[in-house]
């Protein structure tokens, strides 16, 4: 997708997007693994990055990505 798509510029959205996807985790995932992307996209979408969102990505990542709560579908 993103060589078609996307400009040259825009490319590290889709490897932030990919670091939230489940099937893009590795096997064994750090409790901190995609935070910094998820903080990143927050910033880029204008979206408020909480305490909240943090923990429930972590649920998320917890649930191999099948529970997704509130926050994270705002």
């Amino acid at each position: 997708m993103d060589a078609r798509l996307l400009p040259q510029k825009d490319k590290s959205l889709c490897e932030l997007i990919g670091t939230v996807l489940p099937n893009h985790w590795p096997e064994t995932l750090l409790p901190e693994h995609g935070e910094e992307a998820v903080k990143e996209l927050c910033q880029r979408f204008l979206l408020p990055y909480s305490g909240e969102l943090k923990t429930e990505y972590r649920e998320y990542k917890d649930s191999k990505g099948c529970s997704v709560e509130q926050t994270m579908t705002l």
